[in-house]
């Protein structure tokens, strides 16, 4: 028998449960092919090194960050090399806004959308709007809504990671066009402002905040009544789902019209390993399918990168609208840079600005350091 397929995704029902639900299906229909699901935690999903990824297992599931780094240390197959046109046509025109085209880069196309998500807002409706309030739309309603709710139940996820990206999709908000490509200095009125705005959520949070992943803030939501309103944070379906955690969670679009960091997840077919490449690919492929993608993979939880998914009626009932509550904000994402070595330094600057808002630096000092951190 062969060496088994192995793939690899990230731990949380979001990223293991749909993968392995139709990891069972594709065996079923292929008796001869072995295959082994594995999981990496959300902080090496962020992290972890992809060429040791791509040495050890046929397909990963990866950040679209990585794609520079990627392509340069050869560590993922071109699929545009090596699948037909009208397949990758297909997803390129169904995309939940870049997150496709997140994927491309130096003219080839290094992973397919097999999850969609950006920054989005989350709330609880039994408590939020029950007690008369409203989403906000812009940040002069944010700070409305941040005066008169009941002290704390505002959160944010403040970890380094993830205060990074809240600071991005502030700074991408007030700009016509998210033009930062990760290499020119800082906008100084652009990112005066952003940093106001991030250090105003820093205060006024729930104490959870300055240490949480967007995880923990969605678990604490959920599992009490503790937390409100969170007005940017990475969407996670699971949440809107009935019977996931004792509370059921709303999504939808960030107080700002435009700006929001994608996120979601990309899946790429390894370099480094060939006994497998022609079955890697076809289950690839097969993942990221609008049956599947409409079907199995949501139906077990899964966010997925297929449009028709998001548009679907019947999926938005099950789930609490979240798919078409939060596509205007995908649709208007800003796509973090991408180039070789940018996750490296992406990881310096977040560990800098987590200690700079702790520490209370000026907007001056951080902005500086964050060019320092940036120059080429």
């Amino acid at each position: 028998m062969t060496d088994p397929l192995v793939v690899m995704t990230w731990d949380h029902p979001r990223g293991r449960r749909p993968v392995e639900a139709c990891a069972a299906l594709w065996m079923a229909d292929h008796p001869d092919t072995r295959m082994v699901v594995q999981t990496r935690s959300l902080a090496d999903f962020e992290h972890y090194p992809i060429q040791e990824l791509a040495q050890r297992c046929d397909v990963v599931l990866y950040d679209h960050p990585f794609v520079g780094t990627a392509a340069q240390e050869g560590a993922f197959i071109p699929l545009d090399e090596w699948v037909e046109p009208n397949f990758l046509e297909d997803q390129r025109t169904h995309s939940v806004g870049p997150s496709y085209a997140s994927y491309a880069w130096d003219g080839h196309q290094w992973g397919l959308a097999i999850d969609a998500a950006a920054q989005v807002a989350a709330f609880r409706p039994d408590l939020l709007e029950n007690a008369g309030y409203r989403l906000p739309s812009d940040w002069e309603g944010l700070q409305q809504l941040g005066a008169h709710l009941p002290a704390r139940t505002l959160a944010m996820a403040l970890n380094p990671t993830h205060a990074f990206a809240s600071f991005l999709t502030l700074y991408a908000a007030l700009a016509a066009d998210a033009d930062w490509d990760g290499r020119e200095p800082w906008d100084r009125v652009r990112g005066d402002e952003a940093l106001g705005r991030i250090k105003w959520l820093w205060e006024l949070a729930h104490p959870l905040s300055r240490r949480a992943s967007p995880i923990d803030i969605l678990e604490r939501m959920s599992g009490s009544d503790e937390i409100w309103y969170v007005p940017l944070i990475f969407g996670y379906v699971n949440y809107a789902a009935a019977g996931h955690r004792p509370k059921r969670l709303r999504f939808g679009p960030l107080p700002a019209a435009r700006g929001a960091v994608l996120g979601g997840v990309g899946i790429g077919v390894s370099a480094l390993r060939t006994k497998n490449r022609r079955q890697a690919l076809s289950f690839a492929r097969y993942l990221v399918s609008a049956k599947i993608q409409g079907g199995p993979y949501v139906r077990n939880g899964g966010q997925p990168g297929h449009r028709l998914a998001w548009e679907d009626q019947e999926v938005n009932r099950e789930l609490n609208r979240f798919f078409v509550d939060t596509l205007p904000a995908l649709d208007g994402a800003y796509v973090r840079p991408r180039y070789a070595g940018y996750q490296t330094r992406q990881r310096c600057a977040e560990l800098y600005l987590h200690d700079a808002l702790t520490v209370k630096s000026s907007n001056r000092a951080i902005l500086a350091g964050l060019d320092a951190v940036f120059s080429p």
